[in-house]
């Protein structure tokens, strides 16, 4: 195997940088693993908020019956 000069050891420093960027999905391409965990991620928000509001609901609904 033949040793990399200083140009291609650059290159392909990049090359890892990039692959370590992009493991998680690529934001500079149409990455599905980025598209999933963005689907997910909102699908999380989503449930989180359902869940703030239906306590604060309930806690409303008991503040009403309380108070008559």
């Amino acid at each position: 195997m033949r040793a990399f000069t200083t140009k291609q050891e650059n290159q392909q420093k990049e090359r890892n940088e990039k692959k370590i960027t992009c493991r998680n999905g690529c934001p500079q391409r149409n990455d599905q693993n980025r598209v999933f965990n963005e689907q997910f991620k909102g699908n999380i928000e989503r449930a989180t908020n359902k869940i703030g509001r239906s306590a604060d609901q309930e806690i409303h609904q008991s503040v009403k019956i309380r108070m008559g």
